[in-house]
């Protein structure tokens, strides 16, 4: 990964009240990950607490509450009945949750 590209991370999410900083940089630190193709990325736990400098429990607890928001998708992944990294998509808002105001 290039260090010195940007990420895009939707305005409205930085902007909202219900979303704890951590929330916030846990969306940002995904965004920075993601394929512009598919807007999905396959990640540990581990890999986006070191990025986003928390620990494990943490981005669970963040994660959790980004998936019931209904701002990202999670989906487990398995290899020889192993779980390995989870497959994050980031979703589309809502209409009514995507102007600028």
């Amino acid at each position: 990964m290039n260090d010195n590209m940007f990420c895009l991370c939707r305005k409205n999410i930085l902007k909202d009240p219900d979303l704890s900083i951590t929330n916030k940089a846990v969306y940002a630190v995904l965004c920075s990950f993601t394929t512009t193709k598919d807007r999905s990325m396959a990640l540990t736990v581990g890999e986006i607490a070191e990025a986003a400098n928390c620990s494990e429990n943490t981005i669970r607890a963040s994660l959790k509450k980004l998936i019931a928001k209904g701002l990202i998708h999670r989906e487990e992944r398995f290899y020889i009945g192993q779980q390995i990294s989870c497959l994050y998509t980031l979703l589309d808002m809502p209409e009514s949750r995507c102007s600028d105001e």
